[in-house]
């Protein structure tokens, strides 16, 4: 097994194979800065949906692997370097039971510094040549889980040591407490789902309008500032009935759900608002929490997105799993 890792390797391969997302990046090993970046291949649950309409049978792993590898070729094409010697750390959905290979779940508190996260070596070399670390998940006290997101967290230890909230918006948010360089808490918020299906296969579709695909920033904080005291599904549906009543644009509603439901999110941290917050992520999403935070008067950081936090997290992982091999 340790023969196929090259230890005097500066470079490797950062995936995060999220299940809807993939990244796949160049990384440098001692610092996790990024070189080369490929973010448009198919999600996990794409990719498994591909396999099961394959009409002959074929092994689920060798057929993940095989995606893999097109993937590597198109960054290898965009770098015009081979990569096949490099190690490839894979985060994210690729470890769950939709993915490459199901492992079990890492426990609370971790470690952030020295993480004991489940991760598994996988070699074989006549699909791949590039050697895989597969990095797990983890599970709270029975009741939550996350996959992809620790990693995140390492990386934001490691830049950002300290005591700290961590925001870590998306589809299904994250809320991460970290104490004393140690992640003692999470929970997930399903924000970013409930506005897709609400916007999409609720009563709300006809009064919501995504064609712009920017919010209004004062729709925005008025749902967010709605959140905090009126009942949220009443709420909801003042969104219809002032389409239909006073002519709230479609543009409007969309500006207005988002700052209701990620009011409704942060709702808790108005009233007891924790000493640090950071806000990771990138893009309009990061920006929205960051608008919704300083209505509620919470104090917080916005990550800078220049930091790769996933492949910082891998960076810890990786140097910690080749140390023991030496």
């Amino acid at each position: 097994m340790t023969k196929n890792w090259n230890i005097s390797e500066t470079h490797f391969l950062s995936c995060d194979w999220g299940t809807t997302s993939f990244r796949l990046k160049l990384a440098h090993r001692s610092t996790g800065r990024i070189e080369t970046a490929l973010e448009d291949g198919p999600g996990i649950q794409d990719t498994g949906h591909r396999l099961k309409e394959l009409a002959k049978a074929q092994d689920r792993e060798a057929w993940f692997l095989q995606q893999l590898q097109k993937q590597i070729q198109q960054l290898e094409t965009m770098t015009g370097t081979k990569l096949g010697d490099l190690p490839l750390v894979l985060s994210g959905m690729a470890s769950s039971s939709i993915g490459l290979r199901e492992l079990p779940y890492g426990t609370l508190p971790m470690d952030l510094s020295a993480p004991k996260l489940p991760v598994e070596p996988i070699v074989w070399p006549d699909i791949l040549p590039n050697p895989i670390l597969l990095v797990s998940g983890l599970q709270s006290a029975g009741n939550d889980v996350m996959r992809g997101e620790e990693t995140a967290l390492i990386g934001i230890d490691s830049l950002y040591p300290g005591n700290s909230l961590c925001i870590l918006p998306g589809t299904h948010s994250k809320h991460a407490v970290i104490e004393n360089g140690k992640l003692i808490q999470f929970r997930t918020f399903m924000t970013g789902e409930i506005f897709d299906l609400l916007g999409k296969h609720s009563i709300l579709r006809n009064s919501i309008s995504r064609a712009s695909g920017s919010h209004d920033p004062e729709v925005f904080r008025k749902g967010v500032s709605t959140s905090l005291d009126k009942p949220l599904l009443h709420s909801l549906f003042t969104i219809r009935a002032e389409n239909l009543l006073k002519g709230r644009s479609g543009s409007d509603g969309y500006s207005f759900l988002s700052g209701l439901l990620i009011g409704s999110e942060l709702q808790e941290l108005y009233k007891s608002p924790p000493d640090r917050v950071f806000v990771s992520g990138n893009g309009s999403l990061q920006a929205l929490y960051s608008t919704a935070l300083k209505e509620l008067s919470v104090k917080h950081t916005v990550l800078q997105p220049d930091k790769d936090l996933v492949a910082e997290g891998q960076t810890v992982l990786l140097n910690r799993f080749l140390e023991r091999l030496e």
